[in-house]
């Protein structure tokens, strides 16, 4: 059973279903970035070269204070991210908005890790 959508796509991969790099883009269809799709597979290559149980990047781009934001560009303007600062590794993430978040407090041992909302 898959817990989440790096389980599923382990899932996937051990079946063959696949079976090479891919680019999987959430939310409204719209690229809200000038950068190249190369520059983003060379990133994801790095993360793997590094660890190799690395399954997927995620990438977020942060809106300055001057775009104009239109609704359905900010619909995930509630996120959660508790990460590595140095290895960018995701350990929890959440795009509900909640007035408190439960957090494992062995996470906070690890050195480097950071919460950003």
């Amino acid at each position: 059973i898959a817990r989440s959508l790096g389980d599923c796509l382990r899932n996937l991969e051990k079946e063959n279903i696949i079976n090479h790099n891919f680019i999987l883009l959430y939310g409204n269809g719209t690229l809200l970035t000038s950068e190249k799709l190369n520059s983003l597979f060379y990133i994801h290559k790095e993360n793997i070269r590094q660890d190799k149980s690395c399954i997927m990047t995620l990438v977020y781009l942060q809106l300055n204070s001057n775009h104009f934001e239109h609704s359905s560009y900010t619909d995930d303007q509630h996120v959660f991210v508790l990460r590595d600062n140095n290895t960018h590794r995701v350990y929890d993430y959440s795009n509900e908005y909640l007035d408190k978040y439960q957090i494992l407090l062995d996470l906070f041992k690890q050195p480097n890790i950071t919460t950003e909302i």
